[in-house]
């Protein structure tokens, strides 16, 4: 009982977490010093700042938000609980640089953010929030609220800021600040506990049917450079043009859309064009604040979910038109955000183990205010957010404003800079792109800026030179055997030519060639497997003045009669073993229709005892680079004189004949 007494006096609450919470929960526990999902609020203030009501008005906040005296306990039946705690002492750091000098100011508070950053939190401890004000002029102090993610989303922080400097300025007034009882965050988590899961696990199975795996962007990084560990991450970021924006605002305000949605659908593109799927899934940081919670504008906690988003990119489909598709899916999915993404997991079709997604957006719109207002005489500027890791390889962020502000923020073992550099850029051209062409086709919209598309489309492709039109093939490489005689031509399955040996021989074969009348313009036949022997046959019927017809060894029967006949070569440069299998392939042909003769074959025996060198199914004379080389052999190795030109004939392909007569 007594125990029980002391219990009631320092805690008030003890309830579940959202889903949200929960894998935050686990992600700080098994990875204590990472700095995951710390975030730090760093702005600079300017004026004569009371420090004691400064951090008097910290302490009102707290006392009025259950969540900024939480803390959260690993045990029990039911898994994770949040304690409230009925008071908390938020700590603050203070500390005077007036006597550094700016590069020194500016170096300590780097060191300090760093260090900051990888400070865990006891999350069993409250408060989860730490506070740094560094006095750098008499009238200027650099200000850093750090807290545990777990406690609050971007829109609650904004609310908790301006309500300490509404407080603020009321404890230097002597007055009462204006601000209502606020609704506690218990009453969100009593909100979600009454969702129907059966209804949302149906949901989930159908939204993900059929995905297997996460979208890849394909710019991967194959191996983090030295120095860099899991857990480092860097950001780069880009503002559009006032215009630019504003004409985005028009045109989604036009089509009925949130620019959110344009976000989402410039998002699915882009991953659509990176990872040449028609279908793309990436995550959705989601706002969970129920309208039929009355007050949950005003509630301060954790109200934001991720989940996997599904999109279909058609080529030929209206941007706008399209973006109609992508909003009534987000509507869809808003019905069921409060579905705990380890679940979703469960209920899709990925392996176990493997992420859903590599990339998650999102677009913050969130209360802010004016940068110029004051507050009991001080003035904010200079506001920014560094947060640690996240738990996705990709965050995109997009803040509206007078400029869309992009930001991507990515991991440094998985992604290069001048990746990341590039993808951004190929993001703002693409946003920039909608705008320029809004009744543009999905397809149709640009991601290449002016400047890549010259460079791969003009730059790239400047491959124009000047050749000696004059020359003929076979002459120029005549030349190189000349000037390299002894450098290697030629490499096949372990044999090699030099430039002087695969010409010499190339000479021989066209010297014999020509003996049997083979001119310019005269088609020959050339039939052999892939070797050193079909590049002596390529190149000395080319030397010998002729063309050649490349007849694939494995073709039937019937297509190289059907081609030499075509073609009137007069002359086949084969082999041996090729000549024999087709024999044999005719016999059996023939064999077939009756018992026939072989058409063309005159006083043919069997295959190595033909005394002729005709072509079994055709009247080409045949040219048997093995059997018949030592008689090749015996011509010269000298280059061969031709009357050929440049306009003669080099080759003549047929085409396949898939449908009839290759032609």
């Amino acid at each position: 009982s007594y125990m029980f007494k002391m219990f009631k006096k320092i805690i008030a609450y003890l309830y579940p977490l959202s889903p949200l919470q929960q894998g935050m929960f686990f992600h700080s526990m098994t990875e204590p010093e990472s700095g995951i999902d710390i975030v730090q609020n760093v702005c600079t203030l300017h004026g004569a700042l009371n420090g004691r009501a400064f951090c008097e008005a910290w302490q009102k906040v707290a006392a009025r938000h259950t969540i900024l005296r939480t803390a959260f306990a690993g045990k029990g039946a039911k898994g994770p609980a949040q304690v409230v705690y009925r008071q908390v002492a938020i700590p603050v750091v203070e500390q005077d640089w007036r006597e550094l000098p700016q590069q020194k100011q500016e170096q300590q508070l780097a060191d300090y953010l760093d260090a900051n950053l990888h400070r865990s939190f006891d999350l069993a401890k409250p408060p989860l929030i730490r506070l740094a004000l560094f006095r750098v002029a008499d009238e200027q102090y650099t200000f850093v609220w750090s807290y545990h993610h777990i406690l609050l989303d971007a829109w609650s922080a904004a609310l908790v800021f301006r309500e300490v400097f509404a407080i603020y300025q009321s404890l230097c007034d002597g007055t009462e600040p204006p601000l209502e009882k606020p609704r506690p965050y218990r009453d969100f988590i009593a909100w979600l506990h009454r969702q129907d899961m059966k209804k949302a696990e149906a949901f989930w199975r159908k939204c993900l049917s059929g995905i297997t795996a996460p979208t890849k962007l394909t710019i991967e990084r194959a191996a983090a450079p030295a120095g860099v560990k899991s857990g480092d991450f860097a950001e780069k970021s880009i503002e559009l043009s006032e215009k630019t924006t504003a004409a985005l605002k028009k045109l989604a305000g036009k089509n009925r859309v949130t620019l959110n949605t344009v976000m989402q659908g410039a998002w699915a593109l882009l991953l659509a064009k990176y990872s040449g799927e028609s279908e793309v899934v990436y995550g959705v940081t989601v706002s969970t604040r129920p309208a039929e919670v009355p007050g949950a504008e005003s509630m301060v906690g954790l109200f934001i979910n991720t989940l996997p988003a599904r999109f279909h990119v058609p080529a030929e489909v209206p941007f706008f038109a399209w973006l109609q598709t992508v909003q009534k899916q987000q509507l869809e999915l808003r019905q069921y955000d409060y579905s705990p993404l380890h679940l979703i997991q469960q209920w899709s079709e990925m392996p176990r183990g493997t992420a859903m997604f590599d990339s998650i957006l999102l677009f913050e719109n969130f209360p802010g205010g004016d940068a110029n207002e004051k507050f009991a005489g001080v003035r904010i500027s200079d506001s920014k957010v560094v947060e640690g890791a996240t738990g996705f390889p990709l965050t995109v962020l997009g803040s509206p404003g007078k400029k869309l502000f992009l930001m991507l923020r990515y991991e440094l073992t998985s992604y290069a800079h001048d990746s990341i550099a590039r993808l951004l850029e190929h993001f703002a051209t693409l946003l920039e792109s909608i705008v320029a062409s809004p009744d543009a086709r999905v397809s149709e919209l640009a991601i290449l800026p002016e400047s890549e598309r010259q460079q791969m489309l003009v730059d790239w492709n400047a491959t124009e030179m000047d050749y000696p039109y004059e020359h003929c093939f076979h002459r120029l490489f005549e030349q190189q055997a000349a000037a390299t005689p002894d450098a290697i031509a030629l490499s096949f399955d372990g044999q090699q030519l030099s430039y002087r040996e695969l010409n010499s021989r190339a000479n021989q074969l066209a010297h014999f060639l020509k003996k049997q009348k083979v001119g310019a313009e005269t088609l020959v036949g050339l039939c052999l497997e892939r070797s050193a022997e079909m590049v002596i046959g390529l190149l000395g019927i080319l030397k010998a003045g002729a063309a050649y017809v490349p007849l694939d060894p494995a073709y039937p029967a019937e297509r190289i009669r059907y081609v030499l006949e075509d073609a009137n070569a007069p002359v086949l440069v084969t082999s041996e073993s090729v000549a024999s299998v087709q024999y044999s392939v005719f016999r059996d042909q023939a064999a077939r229709s009756g018992g026939a003769g072989v058409q063309g074959r005159k006083g043919a025996g069997e295959p190595g005892q033909a005394s002729s060198n005709q072509h079994p199914a055709t009247s080409s004379q045949l040219v048997l680079l093995d059997r018949d080389w030592p008689e090749i052999a015996k011509e010269s190795r000298a280059n061969p004189k031709t009357t050929v030109q440049p306009e003669n004939l080099a080759y003549a392909i047929y085409t396949s004949g898939s449908t009839g007569k290759p032609k």
